[in-house]
């Protein structure tokens, strides 16, 4: 080795027994205190929605309700519409109409049912007294003779709802229609022919009229 290299070689034993080394790791030093809260963090996304919980369980029977006393309405909600929905009527045709003249009002004369007293027998006209949607439906009925015909109108209050047209072959020829109507008491229904119409009835009810309160107001 030279001189020079012997040099070196020594300079360099030198800086590396002058450099400090790490110690050994010391003991875990004490818990620090808390610190103050953070800032508020933005709303997360809304999670899925559960599912349904289980039923409750049934609760108490409440306390009896006072009694009713003399003067006061003591009809019940149901009792009102158990009433009210005892509107009902049915009528047939006894005879048969030749040739009506115009505008003509069927009576319809053999009265089944008139459950209200809202049909007239002699007016042929259903007036009910009990607001509500009723349903109404009538029948008509051709005579045998060929070219026979008749045209029958369900009017209220001489406004046309619905119709029956009908012309004999020879033989007769029945058909029926019927209508859902809001009626308020002043109301008038009633089945009308055209002029020189003719229907074929007897005692066996073939045309008919007839009707019922299907929910009141």
């Amino acid at each position: 080795m030279s001189l020079q290299s012997q040099s070196r070689w020594g300079i360099h034993q030198q800086a590396d027994r002058g450099k400090s080394r790490p110690g050994p790791a010391g003991e875990k030093g004490a818990r620090g205190k808390k610190g103050d809260p953070g800032a508020a963090g933005s709303p997360g996304v809304k999670g899925h929605k559960g599912e349904p919980g289980s039923a409750g369980a049934k609760g108490d029977r409440g306390e009896p309700g006072m009694p009713c006393t003399e003067g006061s309405n003591c009809n019940t909600v149901s009792d009102t519409v158990a009433g009210a929905s005892f509107v009902a009527f049915s009528a047939t045709l006894r005879v048969r109409i030749l040739n009506a003249p115009e505008n003509t009002v069927v009576t319809f004369d053999i009265v089944h049912t008139n459950v209200g007293n809202a049909y007239n027998r002699t007016t042929g006209k259903f007036a009910p007294q009990v607001s509500g949607y009723y349903m109404l439906t009538y029948t008509g009925m051709t005579t045998s003779v060929v070219g026979s015909a008749y045209w029958s109108r369900l009017k209220k209050n001489g406004e046309e709802i619905v119709s029956l047209y009908d012309r004999s072959n020879g033989d007769h020829i029945s058909s029926c229609n019927s209508a859902i109507l809001q009626l308020q008491p002043g109301d008038e229904v009633w089945v009308e022919l055209d002029g020189r119409s003719s229907m074929w009835s007897d005692p066996g009810g073939y045309v008919s009229f007839s009707g019922f309160l299907i929910h009141p107001d």
